[in-house]
This record gives structure tokens, sequence and C-alpha cells, in this order.
């Protein structure tokens, strides 16, 4: 596929289609505001490249009017892949030009071995290019700080690393040009995808797995940081050591945000204040189930919880005046139990003026928002527009593979 750059006029005219398809070409005319010479043009040079395909006539007027081509995306104009670097298990998906999974991988992940891990993610890619074709571009999403430029994994704590090239690697193994990101901020890429091209939003994303992380949007662009590694508010320090409840985190440091309200942290807790669900592993999950069924302490533990997240998304709001302040991660099960003292600690540590029309809510993409988002930055990178992505039923399509298990694993 000829890569479209951003901005163009034929991006623009390539997005109307993608977007609004099937169309004519004086349907074109009328939505991008160009002449039909230049309409005329640009499609029959998308059409060229195998971007852009017929799909069939339309009669014009109720009389039987002329009859015109419909132009649309073509779905196999590309195909990209989507890989999540979790935890505990690595996840990879390949999609078509509308971002639509048709297959997908998930194994475990090798920890503190770089090459292993991606060997294991090219032998997947691989698998899943001898069915579906080989990718014009892959999306790489890692929980861990991401250099923007280099696309060098500067430390990934739970994965064990440290000054891992992983683009490079990748791209490398499987000849494809490779983007990785932060983990969060791929989410909230995917998570903006979701509305409307006409929609525009600043939203805050609050995540809560095994790591805590952000990642803020503004008017529809990422705020990355001088080098791509805004966001790390996990590892902020929020108790002082000498406090009780001050404990040692995965980067090194004592009292930091994600050792008081990460997953580890949270089975920490629990297990502290006698929580269990005798032959039943802990999880933060486990915690929220039990709370629902009436479990005293698990409804104190969540309430304690969603102070201690809210004080850090009233920091957010405070800092970035967002829109809308999104909670994804495992404590998004918990539901309401969470997100009600949530959003009242919100508004006990705001201005009124920074909440007036503010919305905290659930990720509209749950826990496959982690893949999604390696996806989209995938897409981003060939010029594909990813505006309004729930017009291509992302948010009500099933992964393929076991969804559970390609979606899971932080």
């Amino acid at each position: 596929m000829a890569q479209l750059k951003q901005g163009t006029t034929a991006a623009r005219v390539f997005g109307e289609i993608w977007h609004h398809g099937p169309l004519s070409r004086s349907e074109l005319v009328a939505l991008t505001g160009l002449t039909k010479s230049t309409v005329f043009q640009l499609t029959e040079d998308l059409q060229r490249d195998g971007l852009v395909v017929e799909t069939g006539l339309r009669t014009s007027g109720s009389q039987g009017g002329r009859r015109a081509t419909l132009l649309q995306a073509n779905p196999d104009a590309v195909r990209v892949v989507g890989v999540h670097l979790g935890g505990t298990r690595t996840s990879v998906a390949i999609t078509d030009t509308f971002g639509r999974v048709l297959d997908a991988r998930s194994r475990p992940t090798v920890r503190r071995r770089p090459d292993e891990s991606v060997a294991r993610v090219a032998e997947m890619i691989g698998e899943l290019s001898a069915e579906h074709g080989a990718p014009s571009a892959v999306g790489v999403a890692v929980p861990g700080l991401i250099d923007r430029d280099t696309g060098l994994c500067l430390v990934a704590p739970n994965l064990g690393w440290r000054d891992v090239p992983v683009a490079t690697l990748i791209g490398e193994a499987v000849q494809a040009p490779t983007i990785a990101l932060n983990t969060v901020q791929a989410m909230a890429v995917a998570e903006m995808a979701q509305l409307r091209p006409d929609e525009r939003m600043t939203l805050a994303m609050l995540y809560v797995g095994t790591g805590v992380g952000t990642a803020l949007i503004t008017d529809g662009n990422l705020l990355r940081g001088a080098r791509g590694l805004a966001g790390e508010l996990g590892h902020l320090q929020v108790r002082d050591p000498g406090d009780p409840e001050a404990v040692k985190c995965a980067c090194g440091r004592v009292g930091c945000l994600e050792s008081l309200v990460g997953a580890d942290a949270i089975v920490r807790r629990a297990t502290q204040r006698g929580i269990a669900a005798a032959g039943r592993r802990l999880t933060p999950e486990l915690v929220g189930e039990l709370a629902s069924d009436g479990d005293a302490a698990a409804r104190s533990l969540i309430q304690d919880i969603a102070v201690e997240m809210g004080e850090a998304a009233a920091a957010l709001v405070q800092l970035t005046n967002p829109d809308t302040v999104v909670v994804a991660g495992s404590v998004a099960s918990m539901g309401d139990m969470l997100l009600d003292p949530l959003r009242e600690t919100v508004v006990r540590r705001t201005q009124p003026e920074l909440r007036e029309s503010l919305d905290v809510r659930r990720s509209l993409l749950d826990n496959q928002g982690k893949l999604r988002g390696a996806i989209t930055l995938a897409l981003q990178a060939l010029g594909v527009p990813v505006r309004g992505l729930s017009g291509s039923a992302w948010r009500s399509q099933v992964l393929p593979v076991g969804e559970a298990a390609v979606a899971a694993g932080d």
C-alpha cells in the first residue's frame, strides 16, 4: 500500500471514503468542498494505489436519474498487526484496513529475556501472516517507558527490561515498520478512536492494573512529553518511607502510588485485612466480587482504594482540565462501588469550574484497550484515519481465539 501522509488532501478524501463510504464522487465533492476535477484525480490515484475500490452503482433521484459509481475503502488494502506485551501474556492480532480483527494469538510472556520475547512475537506474527498476509505496519504496546523518537524501552519493571530497542528488534524480525508506545498511552489513543471524527475531547486516562499510569489526549493529540515519557503518575511518591503503608515499589522506590493501589497492592492489602475466598486465588476482580456479595472488609478496602485513586484523578483534573476521566484496568470491574466514591473524591478535591462538565467513566473498550491501542498505532503509521472507529464495530466486536486469553495480561 502507498502510505498516506496525514494532513494531505489525498488523506482527507480517503478519510471521507473510509468513514462514510460507499460514496459517489459527487458526494465526495459535497463533503470535502473540493472541485470535481480534484476529487476525480485523487480518487483515481487512490484506486491505482489499491486503497479504494468501486463497489457498485447508485441511481440518483426518485425518477430513475443518472447512475453514479460508488467508492469504498478497500478492506484488503492493508494488513496491520497489534502487539500487547503484557506482564503475564503477550497478545498479537492482525486486522484489515478498517481495524477489524481477522485473527489473533496469545501466549505466556517471556520475562527478563527480551530476545526470547521478540522471537515469540515474531513467531505469532509469522503464523498470522501465513494465513492473512504480511503486515504493512506493526504497533506495540509496552508496559514501560518508551523513548518517543527511537522506540527504545528505557525500563519496564513488570517485564524485567531495561534499555531494550523493542521497536527495532520486532521490526527487523518481521520486516515491517514498527512503532512502540507505552501501554496506557496506547489505550488512550484507542479510547479516543471511539469518538466520531467531528468530536473534540480532552481525555485523561487513569489505568490501574499490575502497573498504574495515566495518559492525556488534548484535542485529539496525545501528550507524550519531551521523550515520550509523560504520564508516569504511578511512580509519584504518595507515602513517606516511614508511613506504615509505604512499601517498596517495582521501580525500586518506596511509597509510590502503584505500591498502594496497583493490582499486587490490592491483593496484599486484602490479605492483610483477612479477605479471602476458599479455594480461589485472590485478585482485584475477586475482591470486587466479594464486595458485591456483601463482604464488609472488601467493601471497605474498595472505598479506600477509590479515595486514593480519586486524589490522583483530582490532581489530573486540576493540572489538565479534561472533559473526561477514563478509568481502566482491573479496578474498573469493581463498577460503581469504586467509581462513586472516586467521583466524590474528585468533587471534594477540585475547583467547581474545573469539574463543571467533567465525566468520570469506565473505558469503552474494557480489557481490549491494550491490544486495540497497538492496532491503532499501526493504522496511524500508515495514514489510515482512526477517528470514529466505533463505526467499524470495534466496540462490539469480540476478539477471536478466546477473547479473555487474548485481552488478558497487564
